[in-house]
């Protein structure tokens, strides 16, 4: 789970440099994708992320 959080922090990280980019803001259509995909990786989905992983672990020490 942190693996899959950690690469999705990278990847927000990396479409915002690129958005800063002014070679990708004069592609619009590429500025438009990163924009759609930076939409998907938003700060709700994180935080379901990392509740999902804490449901997890209460489950297992529930089972332990």
């Amino acid at each position: 789970m942190l693996e899959k959080l950690k690469a999705a922090m990278a990847r927000y990280e990396q479409i915002t440099a690129a958005l800063a980019n002014p070679l990708i803001a004069n592609d619009l259509q590429k500025f438009r994708d990163l924009l759609r995909e930076q939409k998907q990786l938003t700060v709700t989905d994180i935080i379901n992320l990392i509740n999902n992983n804490i449901s997890k672990e209460k489950r297992q020490q529930e089972v332990e």
